[in-house]
């Protein structure tokens, strides 16, 4: 009750503190309104990059994390404008510029991207680039899709390899994507080559027969179980195929022969590692079923055993008259036939390379018998070759010849000591000869300080390999002044040269450094009548055998 004596009026109850201090009656605040937050736009990164190359040509790159589908132009932002300071929004120029980058990918021109991607598939293959890319966007897909980029495939071992880990139906995909690009990517083309592939090799030319009309040249490496019967039904349905290449595959010599009894007439380029078994198909050569051959090239695996290949050369040469290429890499063979009175010879022969162990048979009657008629010749391999003489080699008809190989095996003790004859092969072809391989020869000193001597000014050498020589510093000063563009000179193993210039020195200032050591000049010496004015790499790259 009240003082009054009166009731309690109505009120808020009054709050008691810790202390039981009674405190004044408050109201309860409203809650303040959350502040309303701005969202801003977040534009989108743009998805490719524009890069130029030194031929001014756009390339443009998918950037890791780009979604595949092309984005969506964003609607331009407004700007807030401040007239007061005469300030614009940070980052608009950019904004601006970033709009149209990200819808490049879907604008740029189908014929620009198709040459885009040309000058990649020329350097890096159509497989899998072509099938990577494809997967970038619709305007990619349909512009990897085109039947010219895909002329020149390649399929890996990866494809076809079966695997202990790899399930059934994974042979299964492949063998359907196999069946899918043939269908729709292969009507163009030319040239084929499947490497690695253990099964499913005769499914693969059997697609090949079906789809391919314009296949030119096939390459089968390391595959293993060629069919007979697939391989020889390419020729009826590929009737521009004028190449083949067998590279230590399973196959047997006599689908060989039938695939040359039915392509014989077009073919020119003629490539078969496989094995000592190579008769059969040297006997259908030399009957004459490839009379238009430009290369013939029989190789076989190091070290393989068996009795000699007997070659006919009569025979062949008179069944093959354009012969251009001729190799027998590391074959053991011998010269078999009748010596005609007058054989025809080469005389389209421009390469004979005889390299690896099995030259060892090669003697001066058997080069006299291969290269009668070759004035042509432009190219001699006669690496491991040691029965061959340096007056055989002067008897040739060919007065152009611009590489020559007569290295020998080093510390070999059977090997003939031949103390003469480097100084007469030099001047006979100092004019024209570009690449020198005496490496391993026994010739005296004298003699090739002669044959160095040969080199004048103005002459064409720009390879030069004395590895395991007698060659002396005297000698190869004399190539100072004179061979301006060497890029290549061997020293290995040299005994009469100086330490630190017993190794290989490649480009030419590398060589003019090392030939000014061995004349006894400072090696940073400069003389503008003896360095050439470029000193890199060869105007033009020579071709190399493959030993």
């Amino acid at each position: 009750m009240a003082a009054g004596g009166g009731p309690i009026p109505p009120g808020p109850t009054p709050q008691v503190t810790a202390v039981g201090r009674r405190d004044t009656p408050t109201a309860t605040p409203a809650p303040r309104p959350a502040p309303r937050r701005r969202h801003r736009r977040r534009l989108a990164a743009p998805n490719f990059l524009v890069h130029r190359t030194a031929d001014d040509v756009l390339l443009i790159l998918p950037v890791s994390g780009g979604s595949r589908r092309p984005p969506r132009a964003a609607p331009p932002r407004k700007r807030r404008r401040r007239e007061e300071e005469g300030e614009e929004e940070e980052g608009g120029e950019e904004e601006a510029a970033a709009g149209p980058q990200s819808a490049w990918g879907s604008r740029l021109p189908p014929e620009i991207l198709v040459r885009i991607f040309q000058a990649a598939v020329e350097q890096e293959g159509a497989v899998p680039f072509l099938c990577r890319v494809a997967r970038v966007c619709r305007l990619w897909c349909a512009a990897a899709a085109e039947p010219r980029l895909w002329r020149r495939v390649s399929l890996g071992g990866c494809w076809g390899e079966p695997t202990p880990g790899r399930p059934p139906h994974t042979q299964r995909k492949v063998l359907g994507t196999v069946r899918w690009l043939a269908e729709s990517r292969f009507s163009l083309l030319q040239e084929f080559v499947l490497c690695g592939w253990k099964s499913h090799v005769g499914f693969v030319l059997q697609a090949l027969g079906e789809r391919c009309p314009l296949l030119g040249s096939l390459a089968l490496r390391r595959c293993g179980g060629v069919p007979a019967q697939p391989l020889a039904c390419l020729p009826p349905r590929c009737p521009r195929l004028h190449r083949l290449e067998l590279r230590h595959c399973q196959v047997e010599p006599s689908a060989v022969a039938a695939f040359l009894g039915a392509a014989g007439p077009r073919l020119r380029q003629l490539c078969l590692s496989c094995g000592p078994r190579l008769g059969t198909v040297l006997a259908a050569l030399a009957s004459g079923c490839c009379p238009d051959l430009r290369l013939l090239e029989l190789d076989t695996a190091l070290g393989g055993t068996g009795p000699p290949l007997p070659l006919p050369v009569e025979r062949l040469q008179a069944a093959c008259p354009h012969l251009q290429v001729l190799r027998l890499l590391n074959l053991s063979w011998t010269a078999r036939g009748s010596r005609r009175a007058d054989p025809p010879g080469f005389p389209r022969l421009e390469e004979l390379s005889l390299a690896g162990a099995g030259g060892v048979g090669v003697g001066d009657e058997v080069l006299r018998r291969l290269l009668r008629a070759s004035g042509r010749l432009r190219l001699l391999d006669l690496r491991g070759c040691t029965r061959v003489t340096p007056r055989a080699l002067l008897e040739l008809p060919c007065d152009d010849l611009e590489q020559l190989y007569l290295g020998l095996p080093c510390g070999a003790e059977e090997l003939p000591r031949l103390t003469e004859g480097s100084a007469e092969l030099a001047w006979k072809w100092r004019r024209s000869l570009r690449e020198l391989d005496l490496a391993g020869r026994s010739f005296g000193q004298q003699d090739l300080a002669r044959a160095m001597a040969a080199f004048g000014p103005g002459s064409p050498l720009r390879s030069l390999n004395l590895a395991g020589t007698k060659v002396t510093p005297g000698a190869l000063s004399a190539l100072l002044p004179a061979c301006r563009h060497l890029a290549y000179l061997n020293l290995s193993s040299c005994r009469h040269l100086p330490r630190g210039t017993k190794r290989p020195h490649r480009g030419c200032r590398e060589v003019r450094r090392c030939l000014r050591v061995l004349a006894g000049r400072p090696p940073d010496e400069e003389n503008p009548d003896e360095d050439p004015p470029e000193p890199d790499a060869p105007d033009e790259p020579l071709r190399r055998p493959e030993a």
